[in-house]
């Protein structure tokens, strides 16, 4: 174990054994020569910083196709003069990649080199998977359906505006953030399974619901936390039917305009503080450190993980094994490191 100063930050930061055994075991070798990958010198929050330079996600330009002049919305500014093209004309068979190759001059940068490389070669205006339909707003997202400026979202999505990190079976819903499999909701955080959900985070299976936290399978509820498999509660304390109904409408008055939706969030937060709730969300999970992090095994200081073993320093990732210092993506992807959005059976 050995413990280093940040380069760019001042941090002192811990180099630990398995940390060093990863980077033997991920060290190329060319010709019977295994040429060891260094330790880092950046902290694990800068190192995340330097990756997201390279990403981007949500900055989009107008643009032109290079090939057919079609016009398009892209993630390049056209000011940086690269070539881009659309979808049609970037999947043609009519061009090949390799036609843009060069012999490496061992005499010049490499990265001189590859800059020269990537400022020739076309690029993709956005990452779209083929099914997309009219989301020509929306980068990194897979077979999307009618959506604007939705981003990172995987699987079949459709209706969604304002939203990230949206997973398959989420529909007609706004301002989302890693919700998966939710209809109708509105302003929710960390939300799965739910219907008509507003204004809530870290819930479950919940339905008709506002200003939730923490709640598991709860229907017709305001404001409340930590509850499990309740109806018509609000602040945590039981109604009636009929009751539930009429305070409803009182609250919905209080709702009334942006200020009025601020004043009562203020109030619920002011009451969830008072009920103790998990430091971290972590479900079926063996040796784990970080948040949010499901079905894995041995992961360090990583967020927003699922089907996951051994990996350290990840954010936003899923199914994928022997990974450290990697953002975004994933599946079924082994011994990454140092990436950002790679994966489908990268190794």
């Amino acid at each position: 174990m050995d413990t280093k100063t940040c380069r760019w930050c001042d941090t002192s930061f811990i180099i630990a054994d398995n940390d060093l055994a990863f980077y033997d075991k991920v060290s190329p070798v060319f010709d019977g020569k295994k040429y060891l990958i260094l330790p880092p010198n950046l902290c694990p929050e800068c190192r995340h910083r330097q990756r997201w330079t390279f990403f981007n996600e949500r900055s989009l330009y107008q643009s032109r196709c290079d090939r057919c002049q079609k016009n398009v919305i892209s993630i390049y500014n056209p000011r940086e003069a690269l070539s881009v093209f659309c979808r049609s004309c970037y999947f043609e068979s009519d061009w090949d990649p390799l036609e843009y190759g060069r012999e490496i001059d061992f005499f010049l940068s490499l990265f001189d080199q590859f800059g020269e490389i990537l400022r020739q070669i076309p690029h993709l205006n956005l990452i779209q998977k083929e099914g997309t339909e009219n989301s020509a707003y929306c980068n990194f997202v897979g077979k999307a359906k009618n959506c604007y400026l939705t981003f990172t979202s995987g699987g079949q999505v459709s209706d969604l505006m304002y939203c990230e990190y949206t997973e398959s079976g989420t529909e007609n819903s706004l301002d989302l953030t890693y919700c998966s499999s939710c209809k109708y909701c509105y302003a929710c955080v960390n939300c799965k399974e739910s219907y008509r959900l507003f204004f809530s985070r870290d819930s479950l299976h919940c339905s008709e619901s506002y200003f939730l936290k923490n709640c598991l399978s709860c229907t017709d509820c305001v404001a409340c936390v930590n509850l499990q498999h309740k109806q018509y509660c609000i602040f945590n304390k039981q109604y009636t039917r009929q009751a539930y109904f009429r305070e409803l409408e009182k609250l919905k008055e209080q709702w009334e305009g942006f200020s009025g939706l601020e004043r009562f969030n203020r109030k619920s937060e002011e009451f969830f503080r008072s009920y103790l709730v998990p430091p971290s969300t972590m479900k079926n999970v063996e040796q784990g450190s970080g948040n949010y992090i499901y079905q894995s095994k041995d992961v360090k200081e990583s967020f927003d993980i699922a089907h996951a073993e051994n990996v350290a320093f990840c954010t936003d990732i899923y199914k994928i094994r022997d990974c450290y210092d990697m953002d975004s993506y994933g599946s079924q992807a082994e011994l990454i490191y140092n990436c950002v959005n790679v994966g489908s059976r990268a190794y």
